[in-house]
């Protein structure tokens, strides 16, 4: 039954490219891992499936009634590798794709799973600004990577806080935050920042307190680090007059705040340019 799965899904997404959420890397977490952090993180393969069909409900009516169009999400639980993707398939459907091995990562957390579905989510309805294809001057169907996380928290978390899927209080260390759903971008960002920041040498855990020293001169359409991305991720937060509009594939400042227009919850100079992208 799953290799006939594995080829539908192979099939319908043949003319799709593939966005990854995270950079690629040799770091795997096998399934016979499992019980070693479990306790740590509670996610195993039936919680896994638990927050995917949250996320499946939560955007299915937008889906459908929106935009005409279907959201599936398939868990590659065998998969050793830490990564999830988004993809089209020959009707422009969205295709999820979510490794075992990024579930089994010992830092990743509920709230951490949930940041990713929306990130992959943030490809198809992230808007501008729009990656290229390839070495090409065209515009993909895909956002950005950065643009895909400012919409993971602008648009995506929200919608799973309205409707109760965070329930629990959230403390973090963030002086800034003056309400749960602040706490609760504070500690999804750090834990998924942690995951990022393992798979590539170098790469240090982000903080609260610190900021990233890039600033870029032209948009980066790649992955962030971690660093960078966890100031998109609070950006997002911060624009919260332009939590229920949609954003633009073209205007960049259509459902977003900008440098002008309410400049903390603008997207980071650390990835993204105003004046070229």
């Amino acid at each position: 039954m799953k290799k006939l799965l594995s080829l539908v899904f192979m099939t319908s997404s043949v003319l799709a490219s593939d966005y990854g959420c995270f950079p690629d890397s040799k770091l795997e977490f096998p399934v016979q891992s499992q019980k070693m952090f479990l306790a740590e993180n509670g996610l195993d393969e039936s919680y896994a499936n638990f927050v995917i069909k949250n996320f499946e409900n939560t955007w299915s009516d937008y889906f459908a009634t929106k935009i005409n169009k279907k959201m599936m999400i398939r868990l590659d639980w065998d998969n050793n590798k830490v990564n999830a993707y988004a993809s089209r398939d020959m009707e422009d459907n969205l295709i999820i794709t979510l490794t075992g091995g990024m579930v089994r990562h010992p830092k990743q957390s509920l709230e951490g799973l949930y940041l990713v579905l929306c990130h992959e989510l943030g490809h198809y309805l992230g808007g501008a600004p729009k990656a290229f294809r390839g070495r090409s001057s065209l515009r993909s169907w895909s956002s950005a990577e950065g643009q895909a996380d400012y919409f993971a928290t602008n648009k995506c978390m929200i919608k799973l806080y309205d409707q109760g899927h965070f329930s629990k209080s959230y403390q973090s260390q963030n002086s800034s935050c003056q309400d749960n759903f602040c706490h609760l971008i504070t500690k999804s960002g750090l834990d998924l920042g942690n995951v990022f920041a393992s798979l590539k040498p170098g790469w240090k855990n982000p903080a609260i307190d610190r900021k990233a020293k890039t600033k870029v001169r032209r948009t980066v359409y790649g992955h962030p680090n971690p660093q960078c991305r966890f100031e998109t991720f609070m950006a997002g937060e911060k624009c919260r007059d332009q939590f229920y509009k949609d954003f633009d594939d073209e205007d960049f400042k259509i459902g977003a705040c900008f440098s002008s227009y309410r400049p903390t919850g603008a997207r980071p100079d650390c990835w993204f340019s105003e004046k070229k992208y």
